[in-house]
């Protein structure tokens, strides 16, 4: 890779890791949130008792995942665009 190449691919490694520390922290809030509601609910009479822990694991588990997701799709588009524009901004083969 040239030197004018690198800059764009750490935007695109930076890109992709804000991305996956945006999505788990976004899904890990929902999910205390929802802890929240379960347990207001428990305390109330108007839903079973929940434990803490066992919503977290779940929760967590279901967060890191969506986040690789959305952080892989976002390096591999954001990998492809920077091949993309090289490839159109060198000059013909020939010239």
């Amino acid at each position: 890779m040239t030197r004018r190449l690198w800059p764009s691919v750490l935007g695109v490694v930076v890109a992709a890791g804000v991305v996956w520390n945006g999505i788990f922290d976004y899904l890990v809030t929902r999910g205390e949130r929802e802890y929240f509601w379960a347990q207001a609910r428990a305390e109330s009479g108007a839903g079973p008792p929940v434990v803490l822990h066992d919503m977290m694991q779940a929760t967590i588990a279901y967060a890191a995942v969506s986040a690789h997701w959305w952080a892989g799709a976002t390096l591999l588009a954001g990998l492809l665009l920077v091949w993309a524009v090289r490839r159109a901004s060198q000059p013909p083969v020939g010239r």
